[in-house]
């Protein structure tokens, strides 16, 4: 193995056929077998995904809490404790893929105004309460989903 990561007498075509035989690794599989010295921060970059997951279930319990009274923090705080997670884990995810594939399956389009929209409803909590704002994170973070499996099938066409 040299120290670009390839190994000696094999181009990076060979990894990327190896990575395609090996099995279904998703769409950033191709693109570390090409990109070895990105792998780092693929890897790395999961941590902050995974602590903001990890912060998503701790802003569920404080939700939850506030809902049936038990906690003293405001609905706004509550909101956010849900919302901020769920936003930057989505951010996450599209800040990662672009170094890593060729063409990002994460489309900008429909990541960052939903992750505003998150804020933003966070902020109306007093008007929607804790609930309305739990409805409307996970809405859109369906509609988030929805159009990266449709840009992934070419029926969309954003980037």
């Amino acid at each position: 193995m040299t120290a670009t990561g390839v190994v000696a007498g094999h181009p990076p075509e060979h990894l990327a056929a190896t990575a395609r035989r090996v099995g279904p690794g998703g769409p950033a599989a191709e693109g570390l077998a090409r990109h070895r010295r990105r792998s780092f921060y693929w890897g790395y970059g999961h941590y902050f995904l995974l602590l903001a997951v990890a912060a998503v279930g701790a802003g569920l319990e404080v939700a939850v809490e506030d809902v049936a009274h038990h906690t003293e923090v405001t609905p706004t705080t509550a909101g956010l404790l849900v919302a901020v997670p769920v936003a930057s884990g989505l951010v996450l995810v599209w800040v990662l893929h672009p170094p890593i594939v060729v063409v990002s399956q994460v489309p900008a389009i429909a990541v960052f105004p939903a992750a505003a929209l998150m804020i933003a409803a966070a902020l109306a909590a007093p008007a929607l309460g804790v609930t309305g704002v739990l409805i409307a994170v996970a809405l859109l973070t369906v509609a988030v989903v929805v159009v990266t499996i449709a840009n992934k099938r070419g029926a969309l066409e954003v980037s």
